[in-house]
């Protein structure tokens, strides 16, 4: 998925002070409009101590379970390179200008950056709320009794929604493109270790032919 984002972004040209200045937040729909040249350096910063620890999220169960820590290091593994395989897809895949591109607000040479046209969807956002439900799902699973269990969801979830809205705050994308990366990034933290459950009564498998390629799915009964 990464190298398929990689191939189709390769030739893509980083945009020019004549293509900022063209650049018009009517083309933009009309829900998002108002986002278009937010530009907030500390809101970004703080999105990116939020992304460290929710990729960091999941370590201590690694560490405080000692007999399985191959097996959720290989499960974790495969949650961050879903999740980051999807974003290097979609941002490869579709050319969107970030909303710092628009207005007067961040420096021109913010706006000039081959990054600039790879706002959809969140990459923050996505591998964010992957760690971060990854590390609820799991300890559930682990600690189905624990009294902590609903402080670790509430604060996965929480940690994820607000890392998506500074990412909005900062300037670096538009709703949509949160609302996508938190949604790719949520299913996959929690659909990855539910696939590892003994009692699943379900599988996902990826498929590819000539003319189409997609994941099926099967629950059994």
């Amino acid at each position: 998925m990464a190298l398929t984002g990689y191939i189709n972004e390769r030739d893509r040209a980083a945009p020019t002070e004549a293509d900022i200045s063209s650049l018009n937040k009517n083309d933009i729909p009309g829900f998002e409009r108002r986002f278009a040249g937010k530009w907030n350096k500390d809101a970004h910063n703080l999105s990116d101590i939020m992304l460290v620890t929710g990729v960091l999220s999941p370590l201590p169960l690694l560490f405080s379970n000692t007999e399985d820590y191959f097996t959720l290091g290989v499960m974790y593994l495969e949650t961050y390179a879903l999740a980051g395989g999807g974003m290097a897809l979609s941002k490869g895949s579709v050319t969107r200008y970030r909303p710092l591109a628009y207005g007067d607000k961040a420096p021109l040479s913010e706006k000039l950056g081959h990054d600039t046209k790879r706002s959809f969807f969140s990459g923050h956002a996505a591998l964010t709320a992957s760690g971060l439900i990854f590390s609820a799902s799991v300890f559930s699973d682990y600690y189905p009794d624990s009294k902590y269990k609903s402080a670790i969801w509430t604060t996965a979830i929480t940690g994820s929604i607000a890392t998506g809205l500074l990412r909005i705050e900062a300037g670096k994308h538009f709703p949509s493109d949160v609302i996508t990366g938190l949604a790719w990034g949520g299913a996959v933290g929690y659909l990855i270790p539910r696939l590892h459950r003994k009692d699943r009564d379900f599988i996902l498998f990826p498929f590819a032919n000539s003319e189409q390629q997609g994941i099926s799915f099967i629950k059994y009964f």
